[in-house]
This record gives C-alpha cells, sequence and structure tokens, in this order.
C-alpha cells in the first residue's frame, strides 16, 4: 500500500533481486503518470509497469491517494494489478540469468524499494509477501 507525496514520484518495487546486490531484480514501476491527462495513455514508467520489460496497460493510481500494487511472480509469469486491475501480464521468455536484469531468474531474492531521484516522496504504509 503506498501513496506519493509528490507529484510524479518516480521508484519502484524490485523482487526476485540478488541479496546484496542494490537494484539488481525485476522491478514494478511506482510511478503516477500518463501522456496528455489520459489514463489510456500511461507514461512509460508508470504504476504497475515491470521497466524495460512490459509497460502498463493503463494509468489506474493518482497522486496523493493510497493504492494498492499487487506483483504475483509464478515461475517465468509476472503479473501486477493496481488497485484490483491487472496492469501487466508479461512471461520472461529471455535465457536464465542469475541477474534478473539480464535474463529470466526464477529463484527467490531480496525485495527492494527504489527512490529514483531526490523529488520522490513515497510513503510505504504495508508490504506483504508469500511464497506462492
Amino acid at each position: 500500500d503506498v501513496r506519493t507525496r509528490a507529484v510524479h514520484s518516480n521508484g519502484g518495487l524490485f523482487f526476485r533481486a540478488i541479496t546484496g546486490d542494490f537494484m539488481n531484480g525485476y522491478e514494478a514501476q511506482l510511478h503516477n503518470r500518463c501522456l496528455g491527462d489520459d489514463p489510456a495513455k500511461p507514461f512509460r514508467f508508470c504504476t504497475g509497469g515491470i521497466d524495460d520489460r512490459q509497460d502498463a496497460r493503463r494509468q489506474i493510481a493518482r497522486d496523493f491517494v493510497t493504492f494498492r500494487m499487487t506483483v504475483i511472480a509464478t515461475g517465468p509469469h509476472i503479473a501486477t494489478w493496481v488497485n484490483g486491475y491487472q496492469t501487466v501480464a508479461w512471461t520472461d521468455d529471455r535465457q536464465p540469468h542469475e541477474n534478473p536484469r539480464e535474463g529470466q531468474r526464477l529463484k527467490a531474492g531480496a525485495i527492494q524499494l527504489q527512490a529514483h531521484d531526490p523529488a520522490t516522496d513515497y510513503e510505504v504504509s504495508q508490504i506483504l509477501a508469500a511464497a506462492w
């Protein structure tokens, strides 16, 4: 459960990350932004998208309003929901690699939060994790 405290805060939730490394995992975006004020045209790094892999289908979350992002990773399939609306369904068909930035990683890893730049301001009120 997340709420922005600044317009267009840019961050992310890293998962399946390499333990002890910084930001070497899959990244579910946290960035409530669209093109031309049209939620049907989400910005490239919009909330719910998987960074550099699959953009969100639509901007669901709004700045200053608490939203819930759900991420489920089952084998090579990753899906995200924002406030119950599915934003991504993506299968990583790349060759296996220890670093998910470089290829498919199926094993568990660290969870990390990212604040992209000094203007990013988020409140994270709850993180729930479970083995699937």
